[in-house]
């Protein structure tokens, strides 16, 4: 799309907006959301991967807050699959800057307390960060 061209074409540009593209991922669908992640995860840079891992950590905590609060709500699929979409996001991200994982790995830690896809995935990511 449009975006992929710009960012091609000047990367600087986008970088100063990561931040306002991530704050679109609060009440999205699915899909946007992992389109947004998709987009900004070539747009987090050295200088600005400590407050993209602030807020994830913000959202991780928020979902899984919601989870635990609200267990028979139908949200609460989409809360899990927004979960597990940040937790990949993590995780690359992390690979990308691993002098930044002590800054998540407490986070996700806790999200491991539940039984569900988003736990398993980051019971694997911090198995990995571990053997790095």
């Amino acid at each position: 799309g449009k975006l992929e061209d710009i960012e091609k074409r000047y990367p600087e540009a986008l970088h100063g907006l990561t931040m306002d593209m991530l704050r679109c991922l609060v009440g999205s669908e699915v899909e946007i959301q992992k389109r947004i992640l998709d987009l900004t995860l070539d747009l987090v840079t050295s200088k600005n991967v400590e407050k993209v891992l602030a807020f994830l950590k913000k959202e991780l905590i928020e979902t899984s807050n919601q989870a635990a609060t609200a267990a028979t709500n139908t949200k609460s699929s989409g809360d899990a699959d927004y979960r597990q979409l940040l937790i990949k996001f993590v995780h690359q991200t992390t690979v990308r800057h691993n002098h930044v994982a002590p800054l998540i790995v407490p986070t996700l830690m806790d999200l491991i307390v539940e039984d569900s896809r988003p736990a398993v995935d980051t019971i694997l990511f911090i198995r990995e960060m571990m053997f790095r």
